[in-house]
């Protein structure tokens, strides 16, 4: 074995007034203090030499004996000479595996015959107290940075590592890293560590004999509260901004009975812990539903999250690996918000679904998915996974597109009116009833998006002396084609050019479709799209 430590300014025992003799499992000196030079040249006059015996420097050493016993004692009373006595505390020195690597003793002088000698409670225990006891945790590593000693503080530490993966991966990095630096440059070397759950600082110091090389000491200071509370301050902010976009059941308009069922569900679903699937075109208010959803259950001081799984494609994959790991501490808190879920590969489906079957149960978020797109149609067709469908099925909201609750129309219209008079300068105090009429038959097919735009665009070209909105004033930002209407270009200078676009865009897929007879994989190839992106444009322009 070969036991070596720091000079006398950076030992970790050149404070201790005791002597101090460490041997390897030959029982050649490896190292000494100046305490055990003094005491072995005073009372035998014999000087202390690494590489020098025990036994030919204190014949009657009992350091051999622990060698062989592999057991402690503590606070024996040897005898250096007829009117000299010392007392020792003698300890084995192990491996992590149990084998001896050699022996140490702690000797503290005192005089033979005194019936009331005493040593002190921190002499007692000598190395233990000293290494063993000390709060803050270190490893000492020789110079191919293997393990000599660690003591019960750093075992903890590691322990508490073991069971927070990711503070792990970069507690460890960063002592590798810093023993490396040690080992390059003889010098000190400190490090702070930042972390989700575990924070603190390392420190690394060079061990150095006679200026040789002989490996370093990592001592580490963690903290495990100071991250905590960090942590609970930024959710404490996210919480903050989400609380300035909050949606309750009571902002959603409903007069119509499939509305009134929806926001029903809904409420009911609030003090459920199972995932929710909302359904229904784009514009149908999925986002606000699914916040209110959040607002109203049990998580709503914590944080409300969107994934676009559409937008975010480079990141679902990352998101959907930290849902599925058995690290609680990566988990997100509060409720998630996966819009567009048909725009996830099988892959993905199938790592939600086994997220959702096997550890949602005891999961501390919520999940809220949804689709604008019709879910069997892309089934059938194998874009999405059955199981996952089946499953989602069970708790599936369906919200319902403006065409279908007629009877909301009147009340959304007053309310946005009110917002318009404040936006354009107008006094829109009433809408007349072929107006209405106009507005409820209109066939939306941005949903509410669209309802909102014809409003304001509607005040904002009003007289401002004009209190009643009437039919001609209504400004329709699209307009419908019938299915049998031939393709062509769109002869209506009034409209955006966008809008033009999109009529033209429904026209062509219209009659490509018609053309393959039905084929959707054939038609998405014709017309150079994804398969995925047809399906949402067949949603769009009702095509289905």
């Amino acid at each position: 074995m070969d036991l070596s430590y720091q000079s006398t300014e950076q030992s970790i025992f050149h404070e201790l007034k005791e002597a101090v003799i460490l041997i390897d499992k030959q029982g050649r000196i490896v190292y000494y203090n100046q305490q055990a030079s003094l005491l072995a040249e005073g009372q035998n006059n014999r000087r202390l030499e690494r590489n020098a015996h025990i036994l030919d420097v204190f014949p009657k050493s009992e350091l051999m004996r622990v060698l062989q016993t592999k057991k402690a004692e503590i606070r024996k009373l040897f005898r250096l000479s007829e009117h000299y006595s010392v007392h020792v505390s003698r300890f084995p020195l192990l491996s992590k595996d149990g084998e001896i690597l050699g022996a140490a003793a702690i000797i503290q002088q005192g005089r033979a015959g005194e019936d009331d000698w005493r040593v002190a409670e921190y002499i007692q225990q000598g190395m233990q107290a000293v290494l063993q006891n000390t709060s803050q945790a270190f490893v000492i590593l020789d110079e191919n940075r293997l393990v000599i000693m660690q003591n019960p503080a750093y075992e903890k530490f590691m322990l508490l590592l073991k069971r927070n993966i990711s503070a792990e991966a970069d507690w460890k990095e960063q002592l590798d890293h810093v023993s490396k630096k040690t080992m390059q440059t003889r010098r000190t070397v400190a490090q702070k560590v930042e972390g989700s759950s575990i924070e603190g600082n390392i420190r690394c110091i060079p061990n150095l004999i006679d200026g040789i090389w002989k490996g370093c000491i990592l001592f580490v200071d963690y903290d495990m509260e100071q991250a905590k509370l960090k942590n609970q301050l930024e959710q404490s902010r996210r919480i903050i901004r989400a609380l300035e976009a909050q949606s309750r059941f009571d902002d959603f308009t409903a007069e119509s009975p499939r509305m009134r069922m929806a926001v029903q569900q809904g409420e009911i679903a609030a003090d459920m812990d199972y995932i929710v699937f909302l359904r229904g075109p784009a514009g149908t208010g999925k986002k606000m539903f699914a916040n209110a959803i959040h607002n109203e259950g049990k998580r709503k001081y914590q944080a409300f999250s969107v994934i676009d799984c559409l937008q975010e494609k480079e990141n679902i994959s990352a998101f959907l690996e930290m849902l599925n790991s058995e690290d609680t501490s990566r988990h997100p808190q509060g409720t998630v918000y996966l819009k567009s879920i048909t725009d996830l590969s099988i892959e993905q489906q199938k790592k939600l679904y086994r997220i959702c079957t096997n550890q949602y149960e005891t999961a501390e978020y919520r999940l809220v998915v949804s689709s604008s797109i019709n879910v069997e149609t892309a089934m059938m067709e194998g874009l999405f996974l059955e199981d996952l469908y089946y499953y989602l099925l069970q708790t599936s909201i369906h919200l319902p597109a403006l065409r279908e609750r007629k009877e909301d129309v009147p009340l959304l219209v007053h309310e946005w009116i009110q917002i318009g008079n404040k936006e354009h300068g107008s006094c829109v105090a009433s809408v007349d009833q072929a107006a209405l009429e106009a507005l409820q038959n209109f066939p939306y097919q941005h949903n509410f998006r669209e309802l909102q735009a014809v409003i304001s665009y509607s005040l904002a070209k009003l007289n401002r002396e004009k209190t009643t909105l009437c039919e001609p004033d209504l400004a329709f930002a699209t307009g419908t084609i019938s299915s049998n209407q031939k393709a062509s270009i769109p002869d209506n200078e009034d409209k955006p050019l966008s809008e033009l676009v999109e009529e033209y865009e429904k026209v062509i897929i219209e009659r490509t479709l018609r053309k393959l007879e039905g084929n959707k994989t054939l038609t998405a190839k014709k017309l150079g799209l994804s398969v995925r992106n047809l399906y949402y444009k067949l949603e769009k322009y009702h095509l289905n």
